[in-house]
């Protein structure tokens, strides 16, 4: 399924919003629906199958390489998820999260202590 016109933007927008004293350290996503376009394909042995963007791909690879810690946070544990996630070079995830705002606090808070979230 194509995405919205609306919904596209230069990832130098990203890029600008990170750097000394802007305070932009990490950028948390969820996959179904943000990351995928929330579909959930499902095979003849009960195998689910996710489409990822290859675009969001890049973006989050942009935000690593500028320095913003990408998170992912998903509601659902699949080896799509996580192969995605490996693939993509991402440090911080956290799958299989009922309630995603509060797994996300001390994942902050250990990037804050190692001093990630203060380059």
């Amino acid at each position: 399924m194509p995405r919205p016109t609306s919904a596209r933007f230069a990832p130098e927008l990203l890029l600008r919003a990170q750097g000394r004293g802007l305070g932009m350290r990490a950028a948390i996503f969820d996959v179904d629906g943000v990351l995928t376009d929330g579909r959930l394909y499902i095979g003849e042995q009960g195998e689910v199958f996710k489409a990822f963007h290859v675009l969001d791909g890049h973006g989050l690879k942009l935000l690593l390489r500028a320095g913003i810690e990408p998170i992912v946070i998903s509601g659902r544990d699949s080896p799509a998820v996580r192969r995605r996630v490996a693939d993509l070079g991402l440090h911080q995830a956290l799958f299989g999260v009922a309630d995603k705002l509060a797994a996300a606090d001390p994942v902050l808070c250990a990037l804050a202590s190692t001093g990630a979230m203060s380059r």
